[in-house]
């Protein structure tokens, strides 16, 4: 059973830091070309597409996670259940709301920088592993969290072009985090042996 969790967390943590990496730097490009009034009315309607676009393959991915857990495991279907959920919502008012949808995508990099930050600090600090893996996860979580109050506090002087950069690099960041713990999970996986043996070591003592 563990085992399977473990698959199916790394398969979810894959697709999500894949897209979110994907999209950052799909952002980044837009903002590049933001250059004249056309333009930036062309990049603002194509980011706001892709971030809907890419929300609703979040929600896919999740709700299959869902399916793959089976009611064996309750408690991690209704998670992704739920994440499935709001992904979809959010990629419905950003597509077809009345919302306005970059100050709705302001909110939720603010709001996922902060939650972010704060869940990866907290895991870092419960996690009896490497202090390398440690300060990595230190590093990430302080990251979004500066990222979180740096566009809460430039919020209100913003323009488009400046939000689509700071939220390409943030998804950026992001992603790339999402990449690493997948890639741990993938790690420890395959190098059993070595990880058991390090943590047996203190215990022959």
């Amino acid at each position: 059973m563990r085992a399977e969790n473990s698959e199916l967390r790394f398969s979810v943590l894959l697709v999500d830091g894949g897209l979110a990496l994907m999209l950052g730097l799909a952002l980044l490009y837009l903002q590049g070309v933001m250059t004249d009034f056309l333009f930036d009315i062309i990049a603002s309607v194509s980011v706001v597409l892709l971030s809907a676009a890419v929300f609703m393959l979040l929600a896919v991915a999740d709700f299959f996670a869902a399916v793959q857990a089976g009611f064996r495991q309750l408690r991690t279907v209704v998670v992704y259940l739920l994440a499935a959920a709001a992904f979809a919502t959010v990629a419905v008012l950003l597509a077809f709301g009345s919302v306005d949808a970059m100050r709705l995508l302001l909110t939720l990099v603010i709001l996922h920088g902060f939650i972010f930050g704060t869940v990866t600090c907290a895991t870092a600090q419960q996690r009896g592993s490497s202090a390398a893996e440690r300060i990595i996860l230190y590093v990430f979580g302080v990251a979004s969290l500066l990222f979180s109050g740096a566009i809460a506090g430039f919020a209100s002087g913003m323009d488009d072009r400046s939000f689509v950069a700071w939220m390409g690099a943030y998804l950026c960041l992001a992603g790339a985090k999402l990449l690493y713990i997948a890639g741990d999970i993938e790690y420890r996986k395959v190098h059993p042996p070595v990880l058991s043996r390090a943590t047996s070591v203190p215990q022959a003592h």
